[in-house]
């Protein structure tokens, strides 16, 4: 595809971002390395570095804190768009300020994975997806990216999610829809122990409200996160839904015989343990 036709029937401010954007990817060391997490961010990043014909590599890191499902789907989509891929195992919970939850947990983990990442690379550049909007909010791991020099270009062309969202559906990036998968361990209090077999219940538990919601409303399911407190399983949404969508979903939880769950509706759903 010609560069130019990237700009076509956009709206100019978007056209701006789009060429800043491409500017910025154009003036690296080639080949880099962009770190992909499967959603919908690093893969736009990666989907419009590939459209713009940068040379470049995916690297994803794996551990007991992602959800298996979704390196699966990060593995058929890079085959698909014929990007390489490579699989990075990272052991965070090596590290006490993951493994007991601080507040800072972010910084520590990022600092880790990208320290990991780098050591796989001979590349002198490794972007991420951080977008616009991820540098106002609390986000203790944007630290250790700027300790790393690792480059943020969807920051960098202020990007914001809406906008990802419009250029993907233009240029024809699959699930450009795609929810957002905050990283699991936001599920949990701070200074409190991650423990494996809750932390997988909790995967078990996301998925399968994933699966059960998509049989109601197709695959543009309403957000919601699975969090783990003071003892309980929260079932936390933010759309209003039906008593009878609640209640067939109970059904379902039931019927699967899977650990007890509290249904709550929340004002705002993310950042939930960041104002507490």
């Amino acid at each position: 595809m010609n560069d130019q036709t990237l700009f076509i029937n956009l709206p100019l401010p978007l056209q701006e971002k789009v060429l800043h954007l491409r500017e910025i990817l154009k003036n690296y060391p080639q080949p880099f390395g962009i770190a992909c997490s499967g959603g919908l961010d690093s893969r736009f990043l990666a989907f419009f570095a590939k459209k713009i014909n940068c040379q470049f590599s995916l690297f994803h890191a794996t551990g007991k804190h992602i959800d298996a499902k979704e390196t699966t789907y990060l593995k058929a989509w890079s085959k698909k768009n014929e990007l390489s891929l490579h699989i990075v195992p990272v052991d965070i919970f090596s590290l006490e300020q993951v493994s007991r939850n601080h507040r800072d947990r972010c910084y520590y983990c990022k600092l880790h994975t990208f320290k990991t990442l780098q050591r796989h690379t001979s590349f002198s550049v490794i972007c991420d997806g951080t977008h616009a909007e991820d540098t106002t909010a609390y986000r203790p791991g944007l630290r250790a990216l700027q300790e790393l020099a690792v480059q943020s270009p969807l920051a960098l062309a202020n990007f914001a999610k809406q906008d990802i969202r419009e250029l993907g559906k233009v240029l024809g990036l699959e699930n450009y829809q795609q929810k957002a998968r905050p990283c699991l361990l936001t599920r949990f209090p701070y200074h409190s122990e991650i423990k494996d077999n809750i932390l997988q219940q909790v995967i078990i538990l996301e998925d399968f409200f994933e699966k059960e919601l998509i049989k109601i409303f197709g695959e543009n399911i309403p957000d919601f996160r699975i969090r783990f407190l003071n003892g309980t399983y929260c079932f936390h949404y933010q759309q209003n839904m039906r008593n009878e969508v609640l209640n067939t979903l109970q059904a379902a939880l039931t019927h699967a015989k899977i650990p007890a769950v509290k249904f709550e509706q929340l004002a705002k759903l993310s950042g939930y343990f960041d104002t507490k």
